[in-house]
């Protein structure tokens, strides 16, 4: 339970921990100090340390109930702190008074909290609550024996009922997409493009104007986007990223879901790259980076996204950055706590350093970002990333002259990433160069070959395996 705690208190932002200590120093005596030192020692930790933890507190049946409670404490604290400003809390404070009234019998009031409620429900786009709202009207019709009414409340729920169906559906569909781009390293094949088909081909897809809610239509435009940049049709990418932004701005469906204000963002931005829009790329990339949050993890999640697609923009652009001022910005967000990273994020960032010191042939910035990809727990996770590690790390070794691991490279990853069938046409190519060209060097004779003839077949390799094209962006010349 500790962890647990311990995960929710680095999740907490410095007002929510500062609103806990003030709210309940004052109801705690002497004989509780105890949570507030449990706290105190979870917060100080930058990972958890179960035995430190126990070495201090012990690991009795009276620490544990004290850990749940103090879990309980922080979550109401939360609770209070937040029911202002967040728009959900909002909904769920007014129908909770809006309930305890109907229970105390005082209907009157009751109903007027739940009208109350369910206008705050629509601003907020909190369907579960409207509907509640609505089932507890009606019940108070009921009482009342206003036919009218009661049909009128009864047909309010049908529909949220039907709105709630097809966001369902939205959400089932997303989540199909979603799986199969991950787990095959957003690498396409003819097996994943027929998913890709029949998932598009759902009735869902037919008319955006059907959907009967902003969530609806984001969905719609959200999964389009992941269909359009998995099978390369960038245009219509780059146009449903675009609808998608422009018609949730219009709505106050951002600042109630900031999360999918970042989603609409980046997907926007990266479609922007795919047809060299810089200059709007850039644009979007500052709306990003001005998105306000109340909440330690979508501002992780922000500078994630943020610093993922100012890499993407310098190697696109191929404008001069500063390398230094770019390394403090990468150096504080890999610290980033990794509940609060994806590991193909981190993944990410470090082969696009790995690259970006390539081009400017400083190998040993490369190797550096190299050595900390080789470090992290071997996965799955974006092996076309993988790929592109290996290939920088060939050229690197074969220009060195270190021939000797070069070849234990080739060895250890032909086995690895030839049973991925992760490799294609134009790596493969890459690949007999090397063999063939490796026993020429060792012998001191003049090569036949020179690696720049792979750039323009790394730029076409980017179009056909990558989705994020990193391909073209390796300067092999």
């Amino acid at each position: 339970m500790a962890e647990l705690v311990w995960e929710l208190i680095k999740k907490m932002n410095a007002y929510e921990k500062a609103f806990f200590k003030k709210q309940y120093n004052a109801q705690l005596n002497s004989e509780n100090l105890i949570y507030f030192k449990i706290f105190n020692k979870l917060n100080a930790q930058s990972v958890y340390n179960e035995k430190e933890f126990g070495k201090e507190f012990g690991n009795s049946n009276q620490i544990s109930r004290m850990k749940n409670y103090l879990n309980e404490l922080l979550l109401s604290s939360l609770v209070s702190y937040n029911s202002n400003s967040d728009n959900y809390l909002k909904s769920k404070k007014h129908l909770s008074y809006a309930r305890l009234l109907y229970y105390k019998g005082m209907i009157s009031q009751s109903k007027r909290q739940l009208i109350k409620t369910i206008r705050i429900c629509k601003e907020n786009i909190d369907f579960y609550s409207e509907l509640e709202s609505w089932s507890y009207l009606r019940k108070i019709y009921h009482f009342e024996l206003d036919e009218e009414l009661f049909n009128s409340a009864l047909i309010e729920e049908q529909n949220i009922f039907y709105i709630l169906s097809e966001i369902q559906d939205f959400e089932r569909l997303h989540f199909e997409i979603s799986n199969i781009a991950f787990n095959r390293g957003n690498i396409l094949s003819n097996e994943n493009l027929q998913k890709y088909n029949q998932i598009i081909s759902h009735p869902r897809f037919d008319d955006v104007e059907k959907c009967s809610s902003i969530i609806a239509v984001s969905y719609f435009y959200r999964i389009r986007t992941m269909y359009d940049e998995m099978t390369r049709n960038m245009q219509n990418f780059y146009k449903n990223a675009l609808l998608r932004y422009e018609t949730l701005k219009e709505t106050n469906y951002f600042s109630v879901v900031v999360w999918e204000h970042i989603n609409t963002l980046n997907n926007l931005i990266e479609s922007c790259l795919f047809l060299d829009k810089f200059e709007e790329a850039e644009y979007y990339s500052q709306l990003l980076s001005d998105i306000n949050t109340n909440s330690v993890y979508l501002d992780a999640r922000k500078q994630i996204r943020y610093l993922v697609l100012l890499l993407h923009t310098s190697l696109a652009s191929k404008k001069n950055i500063n390398l230094d001022e770019l390394e403090i910005i990468v150096k504080k967000t890999l610290e980033i706590p990794t509940l609060l990273i994806r590991k193909d994020e981190r993944v990410e960032i470090l082969a696009l350093m790995a690259i970006l010191y390539f081009n400017q042939r400083s190998y040993k910035g490369a190797k550096k970002y190299i050595n900390e990809f080789n470090k992290l727990p071997k996965s799955k996770a974006r092996i076309d990333l993988q790929i592109y590690f290996t290939i920088i790390s060939y050229f690197i070794y074969f220009h060195t002259d270190d021939l000797e691991y070069l070849s234990y490279l080739l060895k250890k990853n032909e086995n690895l990433l030839f049973k991925e069938k992760a490799f294609n046409k134009f790596e493969l190519k890459l690949i007999q160069f090397l063999k063939l060209e490796i026993p020429k060097k060792q012998l001191d004779r003049q090569i036949g070959q020179q690696f720049s003839v792979f750039n323009d077949e790394f730029s076409i390799s980017g179009n056909v395996i990558n989705n994020y094209n990193i391909g073209k962006y390796i300067n092999f010349n």
